[in-house]
């Protein structure tokens, strides 16, 4: 830190010697596959506190969570329902008859409810979420182009 703000004054105060610090800022990233999987399980809100216990967060900190590959996964995941829908179709049955496409295509999530389990995240566990589109970084994960 050079400098440090003066609400009275509302302005920077520059500091006689700079100081270091750590920001109250964790960036976990994970993929959508292990999100959706933790949704499906119960665990993601679970883990979050988790993460907040193993590093040790107070509770001013700030966790963000980027979420790689998310906006494929809902892509592959409205193939899906189509295919399943269009399947149905073909076969004569009644859309409320195939068996829960609301609920998701084999047992998976629907993007409906993937995206209420990623808003009590960030409302019950305070997490900043980033749903992760980028790829010109690497922090030792794989890192897909086609993301």
């Amino acid at each position: 830190m050079k400098s440090r703000y003066d609400y009275t004054r509302k302005a920077w105060i520059p500091l006689d010697d700079p100081k270091w610090g750590w920001e109250g800022t964790i960036l976990v990233i994970i993929t959508a596959e292990d999100c959706v999987d933790m949704i499906h399980t119960k665990g993601l809100r679970e883990w979050a506190s988790d993460v907040r216990l193993a590093m040790e967060m107070k509770g001013n900190d700030q966790l963000v969570i980027m979420i790689k590959g998310l906006g494929k996964y809902y892509s592959k995941l409205k193939t899906a329902q189509n295919k399943e829908y269009t399947a149905a179709a073909r076969a004569g049955v009644a859309r409320k008859d195939v068996g829960g496409l609301s609920a998701g295509v084999g047992g998976k999530l629907d993007r409906e409810q993937i995206d209420i389990e990623l808003l009590r995240l960030e409302m019950e566990n305070g997490a900043f979420l980033v749903h992760g589109v980028f790829t010109s970084f690497s922090f030792g994960i794989e890192d897909g182009a086609d993301d």
